[in-house]
């Protein structure tokens, strides 16, 4: 994956050496008479934008903001909350926020290696900016467990919307890439 990001790196580099040579083509002229010489050839074509401009005006530089990049600042650790209804009342504050819950318990073998090797992963960690997450004990919150996973046992992943409603259910041992493509995916 990290071959994949720098990768990408490299093509946002490259589109934005060749935005800035582009540079900005000016305003079009309003008469073709303008832009001739005697011969009727153009005299002053931007030929790397392929535009016109007067040779006296200088063009505007345009700051470059790649789309794919967030203002947002990226985590360094997932947040858990303590409840559902906390993450429901947090998300319907901020409509690009989900809800992922992490149902667990003590008897539970894959759990804390879920915990340990996934739920800290750097990039696992880079794409959780858009949710909140809450952590079920099964045996504390039996009457929750039963209404999510229906007799499934943990480890299990209910995903939720801004409102609580479910929409994605995954139940089982994840790996860190099944992770990470349920949370760029599943938002």
């Amino acid at each position: 994956m990290q071959t994949f990001s720098a990768l990408r790196l490299g093509v946002i580099l490259v589109y934005f050496m060749i935005c800035t040579a582009c540079g900005n083509p000016g305003d079009q002229p309003a008469q073709a008479d303008d832009q001739s010489d005697t011969n009727g050839v153009a005299t002053d074509i931007n030929f790397i934008g392929g535009g016109t401009q007067s040779p006296d005006i200088e063009p505007e530089e345009e700051e470059y903001r790649s789309p794919t990049l967030s203002t947002d600042p990226s985590p360094t650790e997932l947040t858990w909350l303590s409840t559902i209804e906390q993450a429901v009342r947090m998300a319907e504050n901020d409509n690009r926020m989900k809800i992922c819950v992490f149902f667990h318990n003590d008897e539970c073998v894959d759990c804390p290696v879920i915990e340990r090797d996934v739920l800290t992963d750097p990039e696992v960690i880079s794409n959780s900016r858009y949710w909140l997450f809450v952590k079920v004990d099964t045996e504390r919150n039996q009457e929750r467990t039963r209404y999510y996973l229906q007799g499934a046992e943990p480890p299990a992943f209910i995903f939720l919307d801004k409102l609580g409603n479910q929409y994605k259910k995954y139940i089982g041992t994840v790996s860190v890439e099944e992770f990470v493509t349920m949370l760029t995916t599943w938002r």
